[in-house]
């Protein structure tokens, strides 16, 4: 008969030529153990748990096992065989903290060893605090700037990435805000089910957050767009993701790519003059003069650009160069303020060089008309008196 040494670590799983209760075929879960028949030869052996039955554990025969080429070998005092099978190294040793503080710490070995010995994991994952209604899905990623990890234990243990709290918040919200490097943590929740267009309280979607706070946004922005993200989605303020990018950075080549992308530059958001309190309307145009975006500036000027959304940018950049000409600022504010204001004053000039453009352009094309209708009513005009 063989012996069971120890455990030798797998991940891997198939499913069964057998049925469950349910006519539904068995996910056999894969294990290997180091063996010996005569105390010296020692070979590994795969076990498949869900057709080896408890008592036949110990009857393994070397010839018929495929030995097992990967993974970390233990000692000859590890735990028994089934504890070995049974039991994820996380799940042995009770940690000093709760399941909430173990979320908001991003600790993967307490969360896996509370969700493991819970009666109802998927009841528990999905509890909520009574603060701000908010799942352990939450508070790890409103609470972590890398949760990927413990962000797969809570999906796989059955936590709703749909899940809001108070706010309207979802995780993929939270994680768009809170981690500089999101892309992985998006895809995962996505696989999971997330939503790529929920909006939270403010109307703000996952492509607003990402436009808006992740430091490099592109891929992830790309990621979203893929997954059904809408790009012209608007908020309260009916602004779309492209405001959020341009108030993050001048990201001129994401600006070209949503462009391409079929984002559109004639949705006009509501802007809050901070000296009146009173909103007036721009389009992105104006958001790119307000932040001195000289790049997507220029980008944008180059497409299709209408008349009024000229002269609402036109009103920022005087607005704005009220601002920056202000010496209420510090020597390093200061030289701040003297590169923003060079930007500006660039910006306000092409501003008025394409309004320009376009004025004389509309008064050619009008008097061109006004030409061809005269010629017209006079030929007309000539026709009737030899007639």
């Amino acid at each position: 008969m063989a012996t069971i040494i120890t455990k030798h670590e797998r991940s891997s799983t198939r499913k069964s030529n057998r049925l469950d209760e349910f006519g539904s075929p068995i996910i056999k879960h894969k294990a290997a153990f180091k063996i010996s028949t005569s105390g010296k030869s020692k070979k590994f052996v795969d076990v498949d748990l869900a057709d080896t039955p408890i008592d036949e554990l110990e009857a393994i025969s070397p010839r018929d096992s495929r030995r097992a080429t990967t993974g970390k070998r233990f000692s000859s005092d590890a735990p028994s065989p089934m504890s070995a099978i049974m039991d994820h190294p996380d799940h042995t040793t009770e940690p000093s903290i709760d399941i909430w503080q173990a979320a908001k710490v991003a600790d993967v070995s307490a969360l896996r060893y509370h969700l493991y010995h819970s009666k109802n994991a998927r009841e528990l994952v999905n509890q909520r605090d009574h603060e701000q209604d908010s799942t352990l899905l939450h508070i790890l990623c409103s609470q972590n700037r890398q949760p990927f990890q413990a962000l797969q234990v809570l999906l796989e243990y059955g936590a709703d990435p749909t899940a809001r709290n108070i706010y309207g918040v979802q995780a993929l919200h939270s994680v768009c805000l809170n981690c500089p490097t999101p892309l992985e943590s998006i895809r995962l929740l996505l696989k999971y089910g997330a939503t790529p267009n929920a909006k939270d309280g403010d109307g703000w979607t996952p492509l607003h957050y990402t436009a808006r706070f992740c430091p490099e946004p592109l891929q992830s922005i790309m990621l979203l767009v893929g997954a059904g993200a809408n790009i012209n989605a608007t908020d309260a303020s009916n602004k779309t993701p492209m405001f959020c990018l341009l108030a993050n950075g001048d990201f001129h080549v994401i600006v070209q790519w949503m462009l391409a992308s079929g984002a559109d530059t004639t949705i006009t958001g509501e802007f809050l003059d901070q000296k009146t309190g009173k909103t007036r309307l721009g389009t992105v145009l104006s958001q790119a003069t307000k932040y001195t975006r000289l790049e997507s500036a220029t980008i944008m000027l180059q497409t299709t650009v209408g008349k009024d959304a000229i002269k609402q940018a036109l009103k920022v950049a005087e607005s704005r160069e009220v601002t920056l000409r202000s010496k209420d600022a510090d020597e390093k504010q200061s030289e701040a303020q003297t590169k923003a204001l060079e930007r500006l004053l660039i910006i306000k000039s092409m501003l008025e060089g394409r309004l320009n453009k376009d004025t004389v352009t509309h008064r050619k094309r009008t008097s061109f008309f006004q030409f061809i209708n005269s010629s017209f009513r006079k030929e007309k005009a000539a026709t009737v008196v030899i007639q």
